[in-house]
C-alpha cells in the first residue's frame, strides 16, 4: 500500500512539474511565446554594484551579462534551487534568483529589463503609476519608436523578469511588454525585437 502512495505521489509530482513547465509563456505583442526551463541552469540579478559571489558550494559560475544598472549571472547549479536560495535570504541580498530557459535551443535568461509598448504618447504617466506598482524604474524611451520605454526592474525577492512583463502586459493598458533576454550564441546580446537599437 505504501508503494502505491509513493507511485502515486510521484506521478502527481512529474504531472505538476509538467503543467509548471508547459504554462511558462511571455508575451510578444499578444500573443503567448511558450519557454522551456533549461534545467540546472539558474540566474541570478543583482544592482551592478554587487559584488557576484558564488552562493553555494557546489554552484558554478558559468556567465554573467552587466548592462546598465544591472548585472546578471548565470549558474550551473549542482543541487537543488534551494540552497541557492536559502544561501541569499540569509545574507538579506536585494538579488532576484530565477530560471533560465531554452529560445531556440539557446540559453535564453531574462536581463532585467522590459520594453513596453504604449497604447498612446499621452499614457507615460500610466506607465509611470504602473512602474511604482510592480517596483520598476523607467529607463529611457526608444530613439526610434518613442511609444516604447525600456523599464528595469528592482532586484529582489522571488522578482522574475518574465513574470512581471506578463503583469505588465495584462493589465490592458499598454500595447506590449516584453522581457529582454540575453541569448548565448547569438554574439552574447540581448534579444529583444528592436534589433535596429543593438
Amino acid at each position: 500500500m505504501n508503494k502505491l502512495k509513493y507511485i502515486v505521489t510521484l506521478i502527481i509530482a512529474i504531472s505538476l512539474m509538467a503543467s509548471a513547465q508547459a504554462q511558462t509563456f511571455y508575451y510578444r505583442g499578444s500573443e503567448k511565446v511558450p519557454l522551456a526551463l533549461q534545467p540546472g541552469r539558474k540566474a541570478m540579478l543583482c544592482d551592478a554594484k554587487a559584488e557576484i559571489t558564488l552562493p553555494h558550494k557546489g554552484d558554478k559560475l558559468y556567465k554573467t551579462f552587466r548592462s546598465g544598472s544591472l548585472v546578471t549571472a548565470i549558474y550551473d547549479e549542482t543541487d537543488s534551487l534551494a540552497p541557492l536560495t536559502n544561501s541569499f535570504k540569509s545574507k538579506k541580498s536585494n538579488c532576484s534568483i530565477y530560471e533560465c530557459y531554452y529560445m531556440n535551443s539557446l540559453t535564453a535568461t531574462p536581463s532585467g529589463y522590459i520594453h513596453v509598448q504604449l497604447k498612446n504618447l499621452s499614457d507615460t504617466i500610466l506607465l509611470k503609476n504602473i512602474c511604482e506598482k510592480f517596483d520598476c524604474v523607467i529607463e529611457r524611451t526608444s530613439r526610434s519608436y518613442p511609444d516604447i520605454y525600456r523599464i528595469r526592474i528592482i532586484p529582489g525577492e522571488g522578482r522574475n523578469p518574465v513574470n512581471i512583463a506578463n503583469l505588465i502586459y495584462e493589465t490592458g493598458f499598454f500595447l506590449s511588454a516584453e522581457p529582454i533576454f540575453w541569448v548565448e550564441g547569438l554574439q552574447d546580446t540581448s534579444y529583444d525585437t528592436l534589433t535596429q537599437e543593438q
